[in-house]
């Protein structure tokens, strides 16, 4: 950087420029979001009785994002945010790891297979070694591959694949779980109350599925704009004048700003869409017997939710079946009242099958 040129000096100022148009964007994106949904989160989610650990992950998610967009704007005046920054990004990472872990939890029918493989997505971050310490000798060349100093490509490759991995697992286990009681209910086999108790089915697939689909799309571009920024430092120590220089910083930017607050944004939404669907299917409440393990819906809280509603729905017609049986036989000894409680025991069952 000894010999800079004026065009390079030139070039860097529209890049500073263009980093901070791109930190105003994803403010005003987060912003404008809050404001519409601010109202209906005090409404679904503030008013509730208790705080689960998906409400406690929603509040840390915004919470890395409010901190994240003043360090955007502390940067520009104070050195040495460095280590802010890197401890925002990692609370963010963790929020959003949570909502997908549990996500993947729960569609999964509580699969520790799905959830071990969401977690195997979590790379390490690592910070500037400290100026004048060894930190290690001798290291094998292999590890270097994922050593984010001396190889920064092989860590955006690995840490973009595990993403769009982790992603593409969830899209599928989504599709699996809702999609043949979406398409009951959209088909009205059931009839109009059980197409209203299969809201949540359709949510969960709807919205959840536009949701897994708009991420890995947001994480590819972020995954470019990565490898843009690498080629930019590359070529700046050979000492190259680079046309890349003005796409750097604002690259950066727009991965940590702008595809930040939009991920927010999709995850505020779909939470409290689950929310919402299943407080109206449920009546305004969630039974415990809705649940196989009380404790798990007060741990996990309603980013579970349950598509066990067409089996409810099955459950009124075999019980309407079998009271127009019983009023007809006039006892209740018959072969009708045991297929009527054997009808019934398999319903509990399948309506404790918890999301």
């Amino acid at each position: 950087m000894s010999g800079i040129t004026t065009a390079q000096m030139n070039a860097l100022i529209d890049q500073a420029f263009l980093a901070n148009a791109l930190c105003i964007v994803g403010l005003v994106i987060y912003l404008y979001d809050r404001c519409l949904t601010f109202k209906g989160e005090v409404e679904t989610i503030w008013r509730g009785s208790s705080i689960s650990i998906a409400t406690a992950l929603y509040v840390l998610l915004h919470l890395s994002e409010v901190l994240s967009q003043c360090c955007a704007v502390a940067f520009n005046f104070i050195t040495g945010c460095e280590l802010a920054t890197f401890v925002v990004g990692a609370v963010f990472s963790v929020s959003k790891g949570g909502f997908t872990g549990l996500r993947a939890y729960a569609i999964s029918g509580r699969s520790m297979t799905l959830l071990i493989a969401q977690a195997s997505t979590l790379y390490e971050n690592s910070t500037e070694p400290g100026i004048g310490c060894v930190i290690a000798v001798g290291i094998d060349t292999k590890i270097n591959r994922y050593n984010s100093r001396v190889n920064p490509s092989g860590v955006i490759v690995t840490g973009g694949l595990c993403n769009l991995v982790s992603e593409a697992l969830l899209i599928a286990a989504t599709w699996h779980r809702c999609a043949p009681l979406t398409v009951k209910a959209s088909g009205g086999r059931f009839g109009t109350e059980s197409q209203f108790k299969s809201k949540l089915s359709v949510v969960i697939f709807r919205a959840g599925a536009v949701y897994f689909v708009v991420i890995p799309a947001l994480s590819v571009v972020t995954t470019a704009l990565s490898f843009i920024e690498v080629a930019y430092y590359s070529s700046l120590v050979d000492g190259i004048a680079t046309a890349c220089v003005c796409i750097n910083l604002g690259s950066k930017k727009f991965g940590h700003d702008t595809l930040h607050s939009l991920q927010v944004n999709l995850l505020s939404h779909f939470f409290m869409n689950l929310r919402d669907a299943n407080t109206d299917a449920t009546g305004g409440t969630l039974h415990a017997s809705q649940m196989t393990d009380p404790r798990f819906n007060r741990v996990v809280g309603n980013l579970a939710g349950s598509i066990s509603y067409d089996a409810d729905s099955e459950a009124d017609e075999d019980d309407a079946e079998g009271t127009d049986m019983e009023n007809d036989s006039g006892s209740g000894d018959g072969p009708e009242r045991g297929e009527v409680t054997e009808a019934s025991g398999d319903t509990t069952s399948r309506h404790n099958d918890v999301l």
